[in-house]
């Protein structure tokens, strides 16, 4: 019987990382037909045409276990619209937050950019809907659900940050920036998954933190609202002290999601066992 289960937990762990590299991959080969849209369009084009590929490969994995998209969440409900935009306030205050720790301890400020545009910046970045969204279709779902129900919360959320880091070392990022960066977020994305129950509320959150990244000019295919600025000349010195408080907020969220993810399986394992034991007394009583 322990073998059965071992050999179950190996297939789901190979299965789930064949999903993600094959996720991977197509993207790549995909993502060339983004040259046919005009330059200004590659981010909506990109996040559509990773949306199709995420699902068409989730698509296939599902024929070969003989489920369909309703059995791993992946359908509209009444309820997704208001966990998107929960998520998208999650995600936005998160990121406020942490900017404005990232000022405080640097001597760092946020200033307006010469051209900013708030309507054509909220329009483009509509981009990140659809960017978002085929990101988490492919790392949140399938593979994710997969892993959950054969190694449990932990080992899922472990080897998906690591297929997630990849994802982005594969896309051009650094080793380390890639764990240090979307290796995080993908705990915390994992764990707003798991507390809501799907894809949605977890969309929302990698849109709102995209959001708040590209404001403050993060992300380089956007004109941002703002931009950092130094109120003297950037030594070696302070630009090892803005590292260093960038990098410490990124673990202190990685050290923070993990305690809320503990609190939750603990809160979950209570709930069970209080459960089996009242069917227990249930069950007693009734014979």
């Amino acid at each position: 019987m322990e073998t059965n289960l071992t050999g179950d937990r190996i297939k789901s762990i190979v299965k789930s990382i064949l999903f993600c590299i094959a996720f991977t991959g197509f993207l790549a080969l995909s993502s060339y037909f983004k040259i046919l849209l005009p330059v200004k369009f590659e981010r909506f084009a990109y996040g559509i045409i990773g949306t199709i590929v995420a699902l068409l490969v989730t698509w296939v994995f599902l024929l070969f276990d003989k489920k369909t998209f309703g059995d791993i969440g992946l359908k509209w409900e009444p309820k997704t619209v208001t966990r998107f935009f929960k998520g998208l306030v999650i995600g936005l205050v998160i990121a406020a937050i942490m900017t404005l720790i990232l000022l405080l301890f640097t001597n760092l400020k946020l200033k307006l950019s010469a051209n900013y545009n708030i309507a054509q910046f909220l329009i483009w970045t509509l981009a990140f809907v659809p960017l978002a969204f085929m990101e988490e279709v492919a790392f949140r779902a399938y593979p994710f659900l997969n892993l959950k129900s054969a190694t449990g919360i932990r080992i899922t959320q472990i080897i998906i940050a690591i297929m997630f880091a990849l994802y982005h070392f594969a896309g051009g990022q650094s080793l380390f920036s890639s764990f240090l960066g979307p290796g995080v977020w993908a705990f915390v994305y994992g764990l707003a998954m798991i507390m809501s129950g799907g894809i949605s509320l977890p969309t929302g959150l990698h849109f709102g933190t995209n959001l708040i990244l590209a404001a403050t000019g993060f992300h380089k295919s956007f004109e941002p609202i703002w931009t950092f600025q130094s109120q003297t000349v950037i030594t070696p010195e302070m630009q090892q002290n803005i590292e260093a408080v960038g990098n410490t907020l990124q673990i202190l969220l990685l050290l923070s999601t993990i305690g809320i993810m503990e609190w939750y399986i603990r809160k979950k394992t209570t709930a069970n066992s209080e459960a089996l034991r009242q069917r227990g007394a249930t069950n007693k009583s009734s014979s």
